[in-house]
């Protein structure tokens, strides 16, 4: 079979990954600790967050099938790639001696966690922290849309706009 994908399966290739980039959280829009809410480059463009769009094909032919397939194993591929890479960079990495900044109490963070579907960043606030017997907080507990939640600090990256 001919594996080059049309122009329409292009566009709509990168109308998804435009989406992606579109979704990722900047900054939290409020300090309330009820809120949740985070500004995104998608406000500048459409004045509200992007909604991720059904997953899963409902009538369509089984002509655009294989097109849907091959469109969804490329966004999914770039999700993952794009998520990893992009997380890396917000988590401090620097050199064992220097010091990194602590997370705060009422800071809104990305939770890591293997495989969240495209347009899905899962965010908490940072509740409590918990320190051990060396005065370092290694854990911290998160208040999530899906209720309370206790994350590793490795697991947790800071938005980008936080000191």
């Amino acid at each position: 079979k001919d594996q080059t994908p049309s122009l329409t399966t292009i566009q709509t290739i990168f109308a998804k990954i435009e989406a992606i980039l579109n979704s990722r959280p900047l900054l939290a829009l409020s300090n309330s600790p009820a809120d949740l809410d985070v500004l995104t480059p998608a406000h500048f463009l459409i004045h509200r967050p992007l909604i991720a769009p059904p997953s899963e094909p409902d009538d369509s032919p089984a002509s655009l099938l294989p097109k849907w397939k091959l469109v969804r194993n490329i966004e999914k591929s770039f999700w993952k790639r794009w998520q990893k890479e992009y997380l890396l960079t917000l988590q401090s990495k620097e050199k064992w001696n220097t010091p990194t900044r602590p997370p705060k109490e009422g800071e809104i963070v990305i939770i890591k966690e293997d495989n969240t579907p495209p347009l899905s960043w899962k965010l908490g606030r940072i509740v409590r922290l918990t320190y051990g017997a060396d005065g370092t907080s290694r854990v911290a507990e998160l208040r999530t849309t899906s209720g309370p939640l206790t994350r590793p600090l490795a697991k947790l990256c800071p938005l980008p706009d936080s000191p």
